[in-house]
Formats: C-alpha cells, sequence, structure tokens
C-alpha cells in the first residue's frame, strides 16, 4: 500500500517538474551530476593554465561614475602594489556617457597602476568574455561600482596566493556578524593564524552562514582565473548579477579550499541605490540622476568617516555627503 503511495506522488512530482520544463532527481543522481560538471570545469581550467602569477581586477559598474570615482580614488590612496583594473560600464544616456568618458581622463594621472574603460557594447558576457580572454595573470578579483576601500591594503600577498588552495576575501573580517542581504545576525567561523608575520585569518567556507559561505562572490574575493573564464563562457548570464548567480552555483569546488581575510575589512559595499533589474535587492534610494548632476556640479562623495571605520556587515548604508572634487589623492607611497 505505501510502495503505491509513494509511486502515485512520485508520479505526480514527475508531472509538476515536466509541466515546469523540469526534471526530478534523486539526491544521488544530482549529486552525480554536480560533481562531474565540476570536474569537467576543473579540467578545462588546467588546459588553460598559461597565465604568469599576479592579480588582474575586473570592475562592474552602471550609470555610476560619481560611486566608480569613490572605488578608484581610495584604491588608489588605499593600496599598496595595486593590480591593474578593467571598467567594464555601461551608460544609459549620453550624459553617464559622457560621465564615464570624464572619469577615464581622470584616470590618465595614475602612474601606479593601468585602468582600462570597456563600454559595453554586444552584451555582457560577450564584452566580460573578450576581457577575460586578455587576462594573462592567474589570480583575478572582481569589484562593483559601489564598493569603496577603507583600510590601507598591499596587495602583494594576493598577487602571490595560490587561489586553488586559498580564497582570500578583502571584505571579510572578525567583525563582521551581520548580513544586510537577508537581515540577520550570524556568528564568524573559527579562526587561526596560518602564516607568520602577514596579518592574516583562515577559516572554513560554510562554517558559518551568509557570507560566511560565499565563496565566489564578486565583491573583492581573490578567484582562479582560469576557472572563472571557463565558467564564463560555459554559462548562460546576461549581466552581473546573474553572472554572480551563476558562480554561486558552482560553490562546491571550493569544498576543500580554505578561506582567508584581514584582522579588518579592507572594503565595504555601500548600496545607497540600485541601477539592476535582475534581483531586488535592499538598497537606499539616492537617485543615480541626482548623484549625475552632483558629478557634473564637480563634486565627489566625501568618504572622510570611513577613516577609521569598522563595519559590522560586507553591505550598510551610510548617510551621503559631498565635497569638492580633486585629482585621485596620494597612494600610501606618496605616488600619483
Amino acid at each position: 500500500m505505501f510502495q503505491s503511495i509513494y509511486l502515485v506522488l512520485l508520479g505526480v512530482a514527475r508531472s509538476i517538474a515536466y509541466y515546469f520544463d523540469g526534471v526530478l532527481l534523486s539526491s544521488r543522481s544530482y549529486k552525480s551530476i554536480v560533481s562531474q560538471r565540476d570536474s569537467a570545469v576543473q579540467l578545462l581550467a588546467k588546459a588553460k593554465e598559461d597565465f604568469i602569477p599576479g592579480l588582474t581586477g575586473i570592475v562592474f559598474s552602471k550609470d555610476r561614475a560619481l560611486q566608480l570615482y569613490s572605488l578608484l580614488s581610495s584604491y588608489h590612496s588605499s593600496v599598496k602594489n595595486p593590480a591593474d583594473l578593467v571598467i567594464i560600464y555601461n551608460a544609459s544616456s549620453k550624459e553617464h556617457l559622457q560621465s564615464y568618458n570624464e572619469l577615464e581622463r581622470y584616470c590618465c594621472e595614475i602612474s601606479t597602476f593601468k585602468v582600462s574603460f570597456v563600454l559595453e557594447g554586444e552584451g555582457f558576457k560577450e564584452t566580460l568574455n573578450n576581457q577575460l580572454k586578455k587576462i594573462i595573470t592567474n589570480n583575478i578579483f572582481f569589484l562593483v561600482d559601489d564598493i569603496i576601500f577603507i583600510k590601507d591594503l598591499d596587495l602583494n600577498f594576493a598577487k602571490k596566493i595560490n587561489s586553488k588552495e586559498y580564497i582570500l576575501s578583502l571584505r571579510h573580517s572578525p567583525a563582521l556578524n551581520y548580513s544586510y542581504n537577508v537581515r540577520r545576525y550570524h556568528n564568524p567561523p573559527q579562526f587561526i593564524r596560518p602564516f607568520e608575520g602577514v596579518d592574516i585569518l583562515e577559516f572554513s567556507w560554510f562554517e558559518s552562514p551568509n557570507e560566511w559561505s560565499d565563496p565566489l562572490s564578486v565583491d573583492g574575493h581573490i578567484l582562479p582565473t582560469a576557472e572563472v573564464g571557463v565558467i564564463a563562457e560555459i554559462a548562460d548570464y546576461k549581466a552581473p548579477n546573474s553572472f554572480e548567480a551563476i558562480l554561486k552555483t558552482f560553490s562546491n569546488l571550493c569544498v576543500d579550499r580554505k578561506g582567508l581575510c584581514y584582522l579588518e575589512s579592507k572594503i565595504l559595499n555601500i548600496p545607497i541605490n540600485r541601477v539592476q533589474t535582475e534581483s531586488k535587492n535592499y538598497s537606499g534610494d539616492v537617485s543615480v540622476e541626482y548623484l549625475l548632476k552632483r558629478w557634473s556640479g564637480g563634486e565627489q562623495i566625501n568618504l572622510d568617516q570611513f577613516s577609521n571605520y569598522c563595519p559590522h556587515s560586507t553591505h550598510e548604508e551610510h548617510p551621503v555627503t559631498f565635497k569638492t572634487r580633486l585629482r585621485f589623492p596620494a597612494t600610501p607611497d606618496g605616488n600619483l
């Protein structure tokens, strides 16, 4: 009797899955498929490993030149031994495009690292893949344009790290005990100090919830270029949010990789607005058009309040004030 009921329910479940263009799989079958997929990514990535040791950053931006300026100026002033950056941007109007062109001219002043501006033309996926194919460093990290650097950082460690053994997060620290995205408090994982002479902590991904179980983030995590390149090429996505969502489905690749973070968070995401339409993330409501007017008036966001700040979440809303925009400030070495 129970077997008959089970078969009937199984048939109903399969019919529902089929109706929604899906397939009902057993847990064992699903794990097997995921394992095969991940193995294929690793094999393809191994075949593409003709990289040199180093680090490259890719920044995603849309209609937020003023916020991108905050990211670039804080990166310029806070980061020692910086990595070159590629800015993939989208402008919805002539005025926004002009703001990016002006920002690009600011970046011509920088001599310590290279900033390349790439307008999203043929579609986000095609643009991203074209840029990934040009990267020659074995490590890569992503940023979004509402991130700022809040602490001094030497990227030499990140340039040398084996990202197939460790995933270093620039946004994590022992102080992170709240998730803005899910509106919940959580306990950080346990930490050890794995390296002598470096203020780096090691933890286990997935030991704690929320951001502590998110190794493949586009918010400042040091990742292997080869694996990211393979996933970006074979996956289906249309914009940064769906790209990150796809990356997260490959988190099984990180099960045996340890997490690393600094004693203090080096970056902070300040979600004062939302420009993407793929997901309804929490954010503030500061209009990008209002910020564009501030940019056109020669202003920048005042970041002075973050000089000694310790965040408790990877994302935090903060009041926005402005000051006159100047050239990029000096670097930790005193250079422009």
